[in-house]
């Protein structure tokens, strides 16, 4: 992957997972903690390409990685490939009562979900089950306090308005709920992206056809 081929508009956080540009935000060059993620088959083949979850504890990287999305919209997109894959990527709440200010991939072995605390996109979808690479993307738009959410550029649905969320601090978790305890990743993961703002179907579209 070359990554001026990436729409760099607005984009924040990337981390390509990749062996050939180091366990690093591209963007700010911070330096994530990895804790017991390890190298696989990328989704060219290419060896190193991707990085591996067990679905075990301590099982994940933790991106240095805060920002806090009270007040703005934003794009999350990344690569997965799984039979089971549970939370793909989490951001750390402080705040009772939730663990996570949003949870980017699927609970148990039925459901595929995106929640932004109560806001389900997702659901009873298993089509990401098979153990092939698939992208997926969600978009929050702060006018309406809702996310939409794509899996192969598939149009999944809109979720309910997330009215109550507040501001709280803390990394952005790949591989794990938030607070690094439970729900751990079983499968692979590739670029993970998020953009301080909204990006439309045909933005998406791009980088799904850039990237495949």
């Amino acid at each position: 992957m070359i990554i001026d081929q990436l729409d760099t508009d607005g984009l924040i956080f990337h981390v390509p997972l990749n062996d050939g540009f180091g366990l690093s935000n591209q963007i700010n060059g911070i330096a994530m903690t990895n804790a017991g993620s390890t190298a696989t088959l990328g989704r060219y083949g290419e060896t190193g390409g991707a990085r591996a979850f067990v679905g075990e504890s301590s099982n994940y990287i933790d991106t240095n990685f805060d920002t806090i999305f009270t007040n703005s919209s934003f794009t999350m997109c990344g690569w997965i490939k799984g039979t089971n894959v549970a939370y793909l990527a989490a951001k750390t709440r402080v705040a009772s009562p939730y663990s996570s200010e949003f949870i980017f991939g699927a609970t148990g072995a039925t459901n595929f979900n995106l929640f932004f605390l109560r806001g389900t996109v997702m659901a009873a979808l298993s089509d990401y089950r098979d153990n092939l690479w698939h992208f997926l993307a969600i978009v929050y738009d702060i006018s309406t306090k809702k996310f939409k959410g794509y899996l192969d550029m598939v149009y999944q649905g809109e979720s309910v308005v997330v009215a109550d969320y507040t501001a709280s601090t803390g990394n952005v978790i790949i591989g794990s709920r938030g607070d690094k305890t439970t729900t751990f990743a079983d499968g692979s993961i590739s670029d993970m992206m998020i953009y301080n703002k909204i990006k439309g179907v045909n933005d998406l579209e791009t980088l799904y056809r850039r990237v495949a």
